[in-house]
C-alpha cells in the first residue's frame, strides 16, 4: 500500500486534497440520518365541538403524522477530517481547534478515539462538540476509501510515474 493517495495526484494543497478525498470517500459513513416531521400538530378537541371540526382535525392530524422528510446532519465534514490530521500530525493532540477556520466550517472541537471492545460498538458517538471514533472502524474506513481511490486512479499515468517514488510498506 503506498502513502498518502493525494500524493500521488498534486493538484492542490494538502487541505484541500484531503477534504475532497473525505468527501468523495468517506463522508457518506459519517452522516446522521433522522426523519422529521412537517408542520405541528393540530390543537386538541374539547367538548362541545361539531362533526366538521372533529373531521378537519383527524385530516390534519393523519396530514402532520404522515408528513416526514429525511433530514441528515453531518457527523464529520472534510474541514473536521483535515484538522483531525493536523491535530495529530503536527500537535500530537484530538483537539480540533484550527486558527485559521471558523466555527461555521467545521462541526467538532474534540474526537475520542475508543479501542475496540468484544461485542460492543463505540463508533459515531456525538456528544455536542466531540465525537467518538472506535480507532479499528476508523482506520479501516480510511483504508476502504484509498482502495476505492486506487481503483478509480491507479492507472492514471502520472499516479504511477509519482508511486514509484513514495515510500512503499512490504
Amino acid at each position: 500500500m503506498w502513502l498518502e493517495c493525494g500524493e500521488l495526484t498534486k493538484r492542490e494543497t494538502s487541505e484541500k486534497r484531503y477534504k475532497v478525498w473525505f468527501e468523495r470517500y468517506m463522508a457518506q459513513k459519517y452522516v446522521f440520518k433522522r426523519r422529521e416531521r412537517l408542520g405541528s400538530l393540530p390543537k386538541s378537541l374539547f367538548w362541545p365541538f361539531t362533526e366538521e371540526e372533529r373531521q378537519a382535525y383527524w385530516v390534519q392530524r393523519e396530514a402532520y403524522f404522515n408528513s416526514e422528510k429525511a433530514v441528515e446532519e453531518p457527523l464529520l465534514t472534510g474541514y473536521d477530517f483535515y484538522g483531525l490530521r493536523c491535530a495529530m500530525l503536527h500537535t500530537g493532540t484530538v483537539e480540533n481547534k484550527p486558527k485559521n477556520k471558523p466555527k461555521p466550517q467545521r462541526t467538532l472541537d474534540r474526537f475520542e478515539f475508543k479501542r475496540p471492545e468484544a461485542h460492543k460498538i463505540i463508533h459515531c458517538n456525538s456528544s455536542g462538540d466531540r465525537l467518538q471514533l472506535q480507532v479499528d472502524i476508523f482506520c479501516e474506513q480510511i483504508c476502504i476509501g484509498a482502495e476505492r481511490w486506487f481503483q478509480e486512479r491507479g492507472s492514471d499515468q502520472k499516479v504511477i510515474e509519482r508511486r514509484a517514488e513514495l515510500l512503499e510498506i512490504s
